[in-house]
């Protein structure tokens, strides 16, 4: 089983876990800054990266006038979402099949991506070279995820992750972030940092079921083996239960410049 098929594989098995994928906790949250940033520059043609629960997507195709597209890599999630009796389906409505590293989005196509949550399951620099394509000139991509703590200088918590969820890529520290969207010819506008907790009990059970035992076995060992870090860096409490930093940035594709 290729990679792709094994990250669509583990979207479907997590949106009826309510766990990685725009998890409940965070909705509000996000709809709160996404609206924001709709209403500040009134795309035209949004593109959204996955359907994810729903709890997102809903609520833009209620409230925005805009042409929405989605781009989904799992057929099955698509077929489940269209029968969905809550769905107010409209001609400016469209759900895309296809792969976010060869995204199905013409160039200069889309006034605002959104990406939720999706980016750490596929390979963020190739993801985001398809998000500039796609973008039009000054267009705008809204990025929602979990990020280190500034002092996770070692990224601990980034290994943790690998080691449980091998589908893992990367979390990154917010500067570095902002860095790396720099050098893909991405402007900061703004962003917001908020606070969820984790139940890593909750964690291990979920990825258990999906990787098996053995790899939550090492993930265990790991956590042990670096407990007192993340008491400091995440809170960490005996119940096992951790703080994430959850990082919701708003940034402008540049405009090429004339050569000399």
């Amino acid at each position: 089983m290729n990679r792709l098929n094994e990250v669509v594989r583990y979207i479907e098995f997590d949106r009826n876990h309510n766990f990685t994928i725009e998890p409940s906790s965070r909705t509000e949250t996000v709809l709160e800054r996404l609206f924001d940033v709709i209403h500040t520059y009134n795309p035209s043609i949004i593109v959204k990266i996955g359907i994810g629960r729903g709890e997102i997507l809903t609520p833009l195709l209620k409230n925005s006038s805009a042409r929405i597209v989605v781009v989904e890599p799992s057929i099955h999630e698509i077929k489940k979402f269209l029968q969905r009796p809550d769905i107010h389906l409209s001609q400016h409505f469209n759900i895309i099949a296809g792969d976010i590293h060869s995204f199905p989005i013409d160039y200069y196509k889309a006034d605002l991506i959104i990406s939720i949550d999706h980016l750490n399951l596929f390979d963020t620099s190739r993801c985001l070279d398809e998000f500039k394509r796609a973008l039009n000139f000054d267009g705008i991509l809204f990025f929602a995820g979990v990020v280190l703590r500034d002092d996770d200088i070692e990224g601990i918590y980034d290994d943790f992750m690998r080691t449980l969820c091998p589908l893992h890529t990367d979390y990154y520290l917010t500067e570095d972030f902002k860095t790396i969207m720099g050098l893909k010819d991405f402007t900061f506008i703004k962003s917001s940092i908020a606070s969820f907790q984790r139940d890593l009990k909750v964690a291990f059970n979920h990825c258990e079921n999906f990787f098996g035992t053995e790899i939550c076995t090492h993930a265990r060992q790991f956590l042990n083996e670096h407990r007192d870090s993340f008491k400091l860096l995440y809170g960490l409490t005996e119940d096992e239960i951790i703080t994430e930093p959850y990082f919701m940035g708003v940034f402008r594709r540049n405009k090429p410049t004339a050569q000399q």
